[in-house]
């Protein structure tokens, strides 16, 4: 997956690795999504990826989610579709942004689907993909989940990640070997890669 990296680095792919609990409205959540937006002037097409989320909660996060893009747009029209499995490749194509939520447990969720789709690097080629929690774990090379202790992901951003963060955390993925930076993020902090 690392080769897979460095070819869609260079075909400008622009990640947001966010530490989660980016539905929550404060001024931090509310850069992260202006962030996200930045490159864009006018219309943008977003999709939100839910995977990570059981089926009870989609339309509560859906909702959520639609409303932190709203309040960061500025002058820009939104448009907003939801993933769905079936016809995933095809709204790749259609979007500009890549938006992966978080959910709690969710990681092996959306790590499942999302491991499932061929060439996804490639398919993401010129977009912005952000990621929220169990969203920004499987971007990463490995990530740590409470739920699920260290989990190799799909190594689209050469890290190893912590989301949600709190000191002593970073022990977690000391037994990996392997040259990746270990990146720590707190609950609304986020970096761009």
């Amino acid at each position: 997956m690392l080769l897979d990296f460095c070819y869609t680095e260079r075909m400008s792919i622009r990640y947001i690795l966010h530490g989660g609990n980016a539905q929550d409205v404060n001024d931090e959540n509310d850069l992260f999504f202006k962030k996200i937006l930045e490159p864009f002037s006018s219309q943008v097409n977003v999709l939100l990826v839910q995977f990570a989320a059981i089926s009870e909660k989609q339309d509560i996060y859906k909702e959520r989610h639609i409303g932190q893009f709203n309040r960061s747009k500025g002058d820009r029209i939104l448009s907003f579709q939801v993933a769905d499995e079936m016809g995933f490749d095809e709204q790749l194509e259609w979007a500009d942004v890549v938006y992966l939520s978080g959910s709690s447990g969710g990681t092996m969720r959306l790590l499942n689907v999302l491991s499932q789709v061929k060439d996804l690097g490639i398919k993401l080629q010129g977009k912005t993909v952000a990621g929220e929690s169990a969203g920004a774990n499987v971007l990463s090379a490995h990530c740590f989940s409470r739920s699920g202790g260290v989990i190799p992901c799909l190594g689209l951003v050469p890290v190893d990640f912590i989301p949600h963060y709190q000191s002593g955390d970073e022990a977690a993925l000391r037994s990996l070997n392997d040259d990746n930076e270990h990146l720590y993020l707190k609950n609304y902090e986020f970096r761009v890669f």
